[in-house]
């Protein structure tokens, strides 16, 4: 050695020192930053702070040696796959490190590039506890892991490389040990798993299906099952809960079994309670306290089921096994379908007692509506019923025609809301002064409110809430009764018969000379059907529900209430026909009001054909075509059925159908052709709808046809969606949507029979 080198002998060795001093100082800064992130990568207190300062320390001992290209690699990846701003506090303060580390200036380029090491670890730390994608997680360790660990062993001297290889062996072979054991744990525990959450599905179904006792024995199977499994996993899994991963992948085992276990228990309690004679109406009498009874294990059930979403949706974003993801995504919605039914259950048993007269008489005005004469969407009241309701027994109190109360109205409008944009629209129409014209309002809760005062007006008393039933939901009804024996006809009237009857054989079979008759008749026919409907036995909740919801959801029947608490259950199931304001970018229903006073819309038939085109901008630019086909004839058919009540000099030839075509739409109007003539129309905005509307009389045996140009922003936010109302007609309508973009490329498009609301365009599909 020459004199030379051993003076430069102990420099080197100092430089060297002080390398690996700022070397262990970028170590420790770090590992003190992997603490203060507080993320939880096995969810062990005190083991998660360790793992944090060790992942930290060991991100920034291999930045420390690493180059700067692969440590802006690992920093850019880590800034592309962050979940949220926070996380890029330590990405830059890693990347200013990492671009320090090599300028020209004196630098401790081993304390900055091990700064940049840690500061992307720590990244990864913060963005493991914030919500997001588990692939985008796993994406992030990639990228920070790979080159940081290829470019670091490249640069480390061979004896600190073999240490390095020694001990992440070490730690591998430990962390693997720990995962076979669970493995272990989980294999010992599959049968048992297996039959645990076969039954608690089958327990669910059953309860909805009303078999309470299948339902209490599966989900007491489901119960000690899913104990037993908790258990097997515990002893088996207790080891890998020191690892990060694999404690994500135990942890989510262990707490959806011990949701699922006490999801089982709660189920089982509240059947346990259900009593489905008591809940059942029997002789028009239903046991009030037995509902009452079922709010406090239903509320537990509610309570227990609401935990185990929350655990099922946390377990979602962990980077689970495969195997545990599908599991996971099939029971999901079964518990989201269970914890709805179990709050529609607790809210009805909260308020259903009070509306059936448990701590005081109830009486519901019943509206029946006939399509055959036209009101907008609900169709036209011909007659009514009271039924009165205490201690949860029901009577029906009276069953007749409108027009035999109608003169009793003192048609006093100093209570009306007549200021209400509901309502204004249509005061024109006697909305609010004849219960005839009351169903024009297309808001079910706003003519339950109009009806309340018009009850009051005919000095009969007070109303606690309305029910309308058009001819198909009394054709269910009469599913329960029966058939129903009619004076006028020879045979009795049947679930498929009624509504036929109803609406079209009717004004047939009694002529020109038998209007009262079919008056008396109809009115018998409602009061037989009532009658017999509170004297016979009817199916549980589960029954009368898959009877009724199909007649909910096609908008032939709605019931509102004057309680607060008891409307807001019943807008919460969907039976109130609240016309409420459009929550999609586009909306449309359409209707019609008959206007001379006849029947004759038994016999028209309705095409709907509708264009768009959506800017990029969101404003929408439409064309509703309205084909409006009379298929009665001028002759051969009862006068009340084409004729009218007009004066003559104001009627129009018999046969005729003369109507306000109403169109609701998300969008302004711009003008509107009859049969290609330009026409006057009306428009204002209501409630959230432009409600638009237009004279047209077509001729027996004829077409009109009625175009709405309308235009104007989108109403709502969001991608292009359209939502249908159904327009209440004897026929339902046929409608065609094509909805293109401004280059003409589709966006949605259909051709359906228009039976019940639904949307087009939305992610969801159809629905309510």
């Amino acid at each position: 050695m020459t004199e030379v080198e051993k003076k430069a002998a102990p420099v080197r060795r100092r430089s060297r020192f002080d390398r690996q001093q700022r070397r262990y100082a970028a170590v420790a800064v770090a590992a003190v930053g992997g603490m203060a992130t507080l993320a939880q990568p096995t969810g062990l207190v005190g083991l998660d702070q360790l793992w944090c300062a060790v992942l930290a320390g060991a991100g920034a001992f291999l930045g420390s040696y690493a180059r700067r290209g692969p440590l802006l690699i690992a920093l850019s990846g880590v800034a592309l796959v962050a979940p949220d701003r926070l996380v890029l506090l330590p990405v830059l303060v890693g990347l200013v490190a990492a671009v320090a580390s090599t300028s020209d200036l004196r630098r401790p380029a081993p304390f900055l590039r091990g700064l940049s090491g840690g500061g992307a670890v720590c990244a990864l730390l913060v963005a493991s506890s914030i919500d997001g994608s588990a692939l985008l997680r796993v994406a992030g360790w990639l990228i920070v892991a790979v080159p940081l660990v290829a470019s670091a062993l490249r640069q480390v001297p061979v004896a600190t490389r073999r240490r390095l290889l020694v001990a992440g062996g070490v730690v591998a072979g430990v962390m693997i040990g720990a995962c076979l054991l669970a493995g272990f744990g989980a294999l010992a525990a599959r049968q048992q798993i297996d039959r645990g959450t076969a039954a608690l599905d089958l327990g669910l179904v059953a309860a909805r299906s009303g078999d309470v006792e299948t339902a209490r024995q599966q989900l007491r199977v489901a119960g000690t099952a899913l104990d037993n499994a908790a258990g097997d996993i515990g002893i088996g899994g207790l080891a890998a809960r020191a690892v990060p991963g694999a404690s994500q992948n135990v942890r989510a085992v262990e707490a959806v079994l011990a949701e699922a276990a006490g999801v089982a228990e709660q189920a089982e309690a509240a059947a346990g309670v259900v009593d489905n004679e008591a809940l059942s109406l029997d002789g028009g009498a239903l046991d009030v306290d037995a509902v009452a009874a079922l709010a406090p294990p239903l509320g537990r059930l509610v309570t227990v089921l609401a935990a185990a979403k929350g655990e099922l949706d946390a377990a979602a974003t962990e980077p689970l096994l495969p195997m545990l993801r599908d599991r996971l995504d099939r029971v999901r919605p079964e518990v989201e379908r269970a914890l709805d039914d179990a709050r529609t259950g607790a809210a009805a048993a909260e308020v259903v007692p009070a509306m059936l007269g448990a701590d005081g008489p109830r009486r519901y005005l019943v509206l029946f509506t006939s399509p055959a004469e036209a009101r907008g969407r609900f169709g036209f009241p011909g007659a009514y019923a009271t039924v009165l309701v205490e201690d949860g027994r029901l009577e029906l109190e009276v069953a007749q025609a409108f027009t035999r109360i109608q003169g009793n109205v003192a048609a006093d409008q100093s209570a009306m809301p007549l200021d209400d944009e509901l309502v204004a629209p249509y005061i024109a129409y006697g909305a609010t002064r004849n219960w005839l014209q009351l169903t024009v309002i297309p808001d079910f809760p706003t003519v339950a409110t109009i009806a309340e005062e018009l009850w009051r007006q005919t000095g009969t008393g007070t109303i606690d809430g309305v029910l309308r039933l058009d001819t198909t939901a009394l054709a269910t009804l009469v599913g329960f009764t029966g058939p129903v024996a009619v004076d006028a006809r020879p045979e009795p009237l049947t679930q498929e018969t009624v509504t036929r009857y109803l609406d079209y054989d009717q004004y047939v079979e009694f002529g020109d000379t038998g209007n009262v008759e079919r008056k008396d008749a109809l009115e018998d026919l409602a009061g037989v059907v009532f009658d017999r409907l509170l004297a016979v036995d009817l199916p549980g909740p589960r029954g009368l529900a898959d009877a009724l919801d199909p007649m909910v959801d096609g908008d032939h029947l709605q019931f509102a209430v004057y309680d607060p608490a008891a409307m807001a259950f019943l807008d919460g199931i969907g039976v109130t026909g609240r016309f409420a304001a459009p929550t999609t970018p586009d909306a449309l229903a359409v209707a019609g009001t008959n206007i001379t006073g006849n029947k004759i819309d038994a016999f028209l038939r309705r095409t709907v054909d509708y264009t768009a085109t959506v800017a990029d901008d969101g404003g929408i630019e439409a064309a509703a075509t309205v084909e409006l086909t009379n298929e009665a004839t001028a002759e051969g058919l009862p006068f009340y059925v084409n004729g009218n009540v007009l004066p003559a000099d104001q009627a129009p030839p018999r046969g005729t159908n003369r109507t306000v075509a109403l169109v609701w739409s998300a969008l302004p109007l711009e003008s509107v052709t009859v049969d290609g003539a330009r026409v006057a129309a009306s428009s204002t905005l209501s409630g959230g709808w432009w409600v638009h509307g237009v004279s047209v009389e077509i001729p027996p045996g004829e077409t009109a046809t009625m175009v709405m140009d309308l235009a104007g922003p989108s109403a709502a936010g969001g991608p292009y969606a359209l939502h249908i109302v159904p327009g209440g007609a004897a026929i339902p309508d046929v409608l065609s949507v094509a909805v293109d973009n401004e280059d003409g490329e589709p966006l949605v498009a259909t051709q359906r029979t228009i039976t019940a609301p639904f949307d087009l365009g939305r992610p969801d599909g159809p629905g309510r």
